[in-house]
């Protein structure tokens, strides 16, 4: 009986000491794996080639939408959310729901610089992360109007993709504000 109680201290003082060094591990994550810096820089969009008095929404086939919102400083927000019956799940109300939008704007993830020249459209930002540091996407396209780009290849931890992303404007007035932690 005493054998069969001290093998059990054993494993539960084992038990408590991996439980211990697992959290001191991943408490420490942040510094071994930090977040990619963004390598271009955000300057002001000045064009035409792209309205920005609202948001540009993608619809997935699995269910997921995003909505862009570009801004004049050269800055990219991303919200996300999921269709129910066709619908998406963040109304234009969410957009003007301030607890909504500061959990949003507070994500690194969904922020981005772009990039116009010509026809061609450049988005580089934080993806989102499945463990350690954020990575860092550049995201690719084609401009067809003033209402609508394509988004043609993503590249992200080394490897590029080719993809076919349409994205349509919808006007949207007040837009939330570009001001974030993460991009200066």
């Amino acid at each position: 009986m005493v054998n069969l109680k001290t093998k059990y201290i054993r494993i539960m003082i084992s038990l408590f000491t991996l439980i211990g060094v697992s959290m001191m591990f991943f408490s420490c994550c942040n510094s071994l794996f930090p977040d990619e810096e963004l390598t271009m820089q955000r300057k002001d969009y000045t064009g035409n080639e792209l309205r920005i008095d609202g948001y540009y929404v993608h619809y997935y086939a699995d269910g997921m939408t995003n909505a862009d919102f570009f801004y004049r400083n050269g800055i990219r927000l991303r919200v996300s959310g999921r269709r129910v019956d066709g619908i998406a799940d963040f109304s234009e109300n969410r957009f003007l729901d301030v607890d909504f939008i500061n959990r949003v704007k507070g994500r690194k993830s969904n922020w981005s610089v772009f990039e116009i020249t010509g026809d061609d459209i450049v988005i580089h930002g934080w993806a989102y992360s499945s463990g350690g540091g954020i990575p860092v996407a550049t995201r690719r396209g084609k401009i067809l109007n003033d209402t609508t780009f394509v988004i043609t290849s993503t590249h992200v931890h080394g490897q590029t993709s080719e993809i076919n992303e349409v994205y349509s404007f919808r006007k949207f007035s007040p837009k939330p504000d570009s001001t974030n932690n993460f991009i200066p």
